[in-house]
């Protein structure tokens, strides 16, 4: 039998073209899906993120309101999650504090907010839910500045002339609902204590103090030993239309700390007659730590040594000497009453008791002009600035 040579072909099977572009399509539209999840999903997102963080914010402040005036955790927390999760559409928030002032209390809270939402396309790659979180800080800082001040400066503890005093002021405060023992700010410039008062209540003790225990309580209801003065706000000494309008709506110039202010000795009658329109108003009073003595800044070498280079500014009289007050913070004072003969507007009990007590003790003369009240903790606008000086009066800054 004949041989005849194999001419058969092997053939080799190439992949279908087809099917190769359906795989290329499948994860092309794998790649689009992702794409379409990350554009949608992350731009809902975003702005779910945004929400979180506007609630946080809203919590964080709103509890540093109450924080800062009150002091109390337990109400600046409920005040935190009702802004937080109520009013601004959080599903859960914590809430934190600290740090602590010197006096323990609390001067920051910390919210942070949580808002979940349901994903458009990741869920295609098992992420259905979204989780988004945001925090944010706000804290109680004392002043450094404030707009709307009166011209009335109180020391914060009365110090020697020329000295600084850099402890935490020894003020006694209250609250808006809860008034604190009465202060009395009269016609004088005094910047030394007026008077002391009886150490504890009721003691007769120191000699010559005075019994501040209006009702016999156990507690002083008037507190002695301010130190204050008028203030020439901006230098220029004004006159009384101008100090009256100081009075009755503020002063319209930012006064800020480390400015040296000239004192005016007494004022006339009628800034009390303005005093009286502020009765039941809480109003900012600039704070002083330091004060000198007929002092000519450009030529007196005993006082110009304590303006300190490059921090403090001076407001001063040309070739003129003057007392001038070292403004190192602010203060919140609730006027009560105003006093002026022969009529008091509000409540004058301070006044009333001074007046009746025997010249021994107290010389306030009956047809004195007074204002009274007392020191309040809190926020009011016009604050601005972050110190350390520490009276109770806030301004308040977030933080994210």
């Amino acid at each position: 039998m004949r041989n005849y040579p194999n001419h058969s072909k092997t053939v080799i099977s190439q992949p279908s073209e087809k099917g190769q572009n359906l795989i290329l399509i499948a994860v092309a539209m794998m790649a689009l899906v992702g794409l379409l999840a990350l554009v949608l999903d992350g731009g809902f997102s975003y702005a779910t993120r945004r929400q979180a963080q506007n609630a946080a914010d809203a919590g964080a402040l709103a509890g540093a309101n109450v924080l800062c005036e009150t002091r109390n955790t337990t109400n600046a927390q409920a005040a935190a999650l009702d802004y937080a999760v109520t009013r601004n559409g959080a599903l859960s928030a914590t809430v934190g504090f600290g740090p602590d002032s010197d006096d323990g209390a609390p001067k920051a809270i910390t919210v942070t907010a949580v808002i979940p939402h349901d994903s458009f396309f990741a869920g295609i790659i098992g992420q259905d839910v979204v989780t988004t979180t945001a925090t944010a800080e706000a804290g109680c800082w004392s002043p450094c500045a404030s707009e709307g001040v009166l011209p009335v400066a109180w020391a914060c503890s009365p110090p020697a002339v020329g000295e600084y005093d850099t402890e935490t002021c020894e003020i006694e405060y209250g609250t808006v609902d809860e008034p604190g023992p009465l202060y009395v700010v009269m016609d004088q410039s005094k910047a030394a204590e007026d008077y002391y008062c009886q150490d504890p209540p009721n003691s007769g003790t120191p000699s010559g103090a005075l019994d501040c225990d209006i009702n016999d309580d156990g507690e002083d209801d008037l507190i002695g030993g301010g130190g204050r003065s008028w203030l020439d706000l901006n230098g220029t000494k004004p006159q009384p239309s101008d100090f009256s309008g100081w009075i009755e709506n503020g002063f319209d110039e930012e006064i800020y700390n480390h400015l040296w202010l000239p004192g005016i000795d007494g004022v006339n009658q009628s800034i009390f007659s303005a005093a009286k329109s502020r009765v039941g108003d809480i109003v900012i009073l600039p704070v002083f730590n330091a004060y000198t003595v007929k002092c000519q800044p450009d030529i007196d070498a005993a006082c110009s040594h304590l303006w300190h280079d490059g921090i403090d500014d001076i407001r001063a009289y040309a070739g003129e000497a003057a007392d001038y007050y070292h403004i190192i913070t602010f203060a919140l004072f609730k006027v009560t009453g105003v006093y002026k003969n022969p009529k008091c507007d509000g409540d004058c009990t301070a006044r009333n008791y001074l007046v009746s007590l025997p010249d021994s003790e107290y010389d306030l003369p009956a047809n004195t002009s007074t204002i009274e009240g007392y020191f309040v903790t809190g926020y009011v606008p016009g604050l601005e600035g972050k110190c350390d000086y520490d009276t109770e009066a806030y301004t308040i800054y977030l933080n994210h």
